[in-house]
């Protein structure tokens, strides 16, 4: 099975070296022609297309996309061909232009190496290969992207394309929608960490509630992609949803609430792992959703005690879990991931080990009240894609009570 996102970080590497040696390549008189500005123009616009859905599948595979990969991968492969082909002339640039006078080393490989014109014809080729894959990709970007590809704010752009696929061909969407996606976003931001979930969805709404009408309409509850690109993108606003939404802490009114924390107990001597060639403890219906058929095993469990319910005046308000989790440590990342569950329901994912965003692999997510009640067991299970070397463990994990006077 192809690791989509490892597959996506190649490419893109793989680019950016191709363009970094076209600009270094463009003083050789011998190629200087009309065809490196195709080059480097097709490759660009490659580039934007792949670094958006990058951007895209940082949030999770849509399934009806998965295939698609295929071609992404062969596109690594002719990426990598055509690499080869402009080393061949950086390696002519270096051993036979850029010296002032020709050594007896140099003279061999002047006879012995193709020549700048012949390595132009492996280039030309190579390119050919790619030219096709290109408008495909682009094809698949628009066809993802659906309507949402006009949208100009990155944050708002990402949030419409989570609403499904059989609504991205739509120019609007339910205010109601917009506010469920950005919520969902910023818990992710979060790390599902929100300790005052009323108080983010009451800014969201806000927020939505400035945008409806912006292009000119009536305020109706209908957000359209013209109200959306009436809103302009600025260097505060397009960092994050939290930004975006204007609140300076997810956690600010808590400050003022009565909030008191008790741990809880959990029995967890030693790491625990899975990995590529482990097997599915946990199974449909239980697990939905994408990297449900990930290899898996439960990692711990702990109970919420009633003897916790003792404060006077105080009710749960949720449980804050914080761990250390890894995945293998190399190649790709981001798609291991944790869940838990309460008691036998359905498993929730609480997050997903990304070592590019966090390098400490510390973790928090939080159980809000409405999932969670005293007596309740909470298992955490910890999932690993069953690609080659994949592998995810657990190393550490806490948890304390939330309570709050008069919730």
């Amino acid at each position: 099975m192809i690791d989509p996102i490892g597959t996506f970080n190649s490419v893109r590497g793989l680019i950016k070296t191709a363009l970094c040696e076209l600009e270094s390549l463009k003083n050789i008189y011998e190629i200087a022609n009309d065809q490196f500005p195709i080059y480097e123009g097709t490759l660009f616009s490659l580039q934007d297309s792949i670094n958006k859905l990058h951007e895209v599948y940082k949030y999770g595979v849509p399934i009806e996309h998965q295939l698609e990969f295929t071609l992404l991968k062969l596109l690594e492969l002719k990426l990598q061909k055509f690499k080869n082909s402009l080393d061949l002339f950086k390696k002519w640039n270096d051993n036979v232009i850029k010296p002032k006078c020709m050594s007896f080393q140099q003279f061999i490989y002047f006879i012995t190496n193709s020549s700048p014109s012949a390595i132009q014809k492996k280039i030309e080729s190579a390119f050919a290969e790619i030219e096709p894959l290109v408008e495909k990709q682009i094809k698949i970007e628009r066809d993802i992207f659906g309507s949402a590809i006009s949208i100009q704010h990155p944050i708002l752009q990402k949030a419409w394309l989570m609403v499904g696929r059989n609504q991205l061909g739509d120019s609007f969407i339910p205010a109601s929608m917009l506010h469920q996606k950005l919520f969902i976003m910023l818990k992710r931001e979060e790390n599902n960490v929100l300790m005052d979930p009323e108080f983010c969805m009451k800014k969201i709404v806000e927020f939505v509630a400035l945008i409806d009408g912006l292009a000119g309409t009536k305020p109706d509850d209908i957000i359209t992609i013209s109200e959306i690109n009436e809103f302009k993108a600025t260097e505060k606003n397009v960092l994050s949803v939290k930004d975006l939404i204007g609140i300076d802490s997810v956690v600010k009114a808590d400050k003022e609430k009565s909030v008191d924390f008790l741990d809880i107990f959990i029995d967890f001597p030693a790491p625990v792992s899975v990995d590529y060639s482990g097997f599915r403890t946990i199974t449909e219906p239980l697990c939905v959703g994408y990297g449900a058929d990930f290899n898996n095993i439960k990692a711990c469990e702990f109970m919420v005690k009633k003897s916790l319910d003792v404060i006077e005046d105080y009710k749960l308000a949720g449980i804050e879990v914080e761990c250390e989790a890894r995945d293998q440590g190399y190649g790709g990342t981001n798609q291991s991931h944790l869940r838990y569950q309460v008691n036998d329901a359905v498993t929730v994912k609480a997050l997903q080990v990304d070592r590019n965003q966090f390098p400490d692999n510390k973790y928090k997510f939080f159980i809000p009240p409405e999932e969670i009640r005293v007596g309740d067991t909470v298992k955490l299970w910890i999932f690993s894609p069953s690609w080659n070397g994949w592998s995810m463990s657990l190393h550490k994990v806490s948890a304390r009570a939330k309570f709050v006077r008069g919730f």
